[in-house]
């Protein structure tokens, strides 16, 4: 227990977030921290086969809160994740994000550590111009 609670203190979003866009840079453009209107996006990237954005809110422990992140990014991104802390994932409502089409992935503290557990589905409600202009400032960016 005791070795538990310190790996625990120690995890961040920052550190879950650079593992994740470690994996996901490997083949694909991807931004920290993408300003979309009042928000954040915590993790953005494009897909490149498929032409795809996907959106993904990073949280250790308040899946609930990712959720309601992730529901929003539904009018951005044809793909939404949340992206939990592998200890954490056992917590997650799977049917309640299956029900809304956003995906989970487990991401440990390790490099590489990054799990796909649920696949998201493609939004429906995505704004098609704010989705060609993200695609097209990730280009430019070369994030």
């Amino acid at each position: 227990m005791e070795r538990s609670k310190k790996i625990n203190k120690e995890i961040s979003e920052k550190r879950l977030a650079d593992v994740l866009i470690c994996y996901i840079r490997k083949s694909n453009p991807v931004k920290r921290e993408y300003r979309h209107y009042e928000k954040y996006i915590d993790l953005i990237g494009l897909i490149i086969d498929r032409n795809e954005l996907m959106s993904v809110e990073i949280k250790v422990k308040n899946w609930q809160k990712a959720f309601k992140q992730a529901v929003v990014n539904l009018a951005v991104a044809e793909k939404s994740y949340m992206a939990m802390y592998s200890e954490y994932i056992h917590r997650v409502d799977i049917d309640q994000l299956r029900e809304h089409g956003i995906g989970l992935i487990s991401v440990g503290s390790a490099w590489g550590e990054v799990q796909f557990v649920e696949p998201a589905k493609t939004s429906q409600l995505v704004n098609t111009i704010t989705n060609k202009r993200i695609k097209e400032k990730l280009c430019t960016f070369g994030a």
